[in-house]
C-alpha cells in the first residue's frame, strides 16, 4: 500500500482577548457565546431600569448601552471582532469611571447596577477567544 502524505493547515491558536494583554481568564469562549452574552446583558439594560424605576438619565443611558451591544454583536458591520471586543472593554471602562464619579446619577443603587453593568462588559470582552 502507497501511503500518501497530506498536507494539512495548522489551525490558528485561539486565544482569549485578555490573555493578549497578559491577563490570565478562567473561560475562553467563542465569538457566538460572546454574541449571545451581548443579547443577555442588552436585554437586562433595557429592562432592569424601568422595572426598579431608575432616574431617566439611568435609563437612557442603558438603552444607548443596549443599543452599542447590538451594535457589537453584529459581524456585518465589517469590523474585525479584535477591534469590537477593544470599543466594549473601554466602553466598560468608561461606565465604571461614570458611575463612581457620579456623573449620570447620584443615587447609589443605580451607580452599582452602572459598575457592575461595565464589570460584565468588560469580563465579556476579555474571555472572548481570538486568532493570535
Amino acid at each position: 500500500m502507497a501511503t500518501k502524505a497530506l498536507r494539512t493547515k495548522p489551525k490558528p491558536e485561539l486565544m482569549a482577548f485578555g490573555e493578549n494583554y497578559g491577563l490570565v481568564v478562567p473561560t475562553k469562549y467563542s465569538e457566538e457565546t460572546h454574541g449571545l452574552f451581548n443579547v443577555l446583558m442588552a436585554a437586562d439594560s433595557v429592562a432592569t431600569p424601568m422595572i426598579f424605576g431608575m432616574s431617566w438619565r439611568t435609563i437612557w443611558l442603558c438603552r444607548a448601552l443596549a443599543g452599542a451591544l447590538f451594535v457589537l454583536r453584529d459581524k456585518s458591520t465589517g469590523m474585525k471582532l479584535r477591534y469590537r471586543l477593544q470599543i466594549e472593554a473601554a466602553t466598560g471602562i468608561a461606565l465604571i469611571l461614570l458611575a463612581l464619579r457620579g456623573s449620570i446619577t447620584p443615587w447609589l443603587f443605580e451607580r452599582l447596577y452602572l459598575m457592575i453593568g461595565g464589570g460584565m462588559m468588560i469580563a465579556n470582552a476579555l474571555m472572548t477567544q481570538v486568532e493570535s
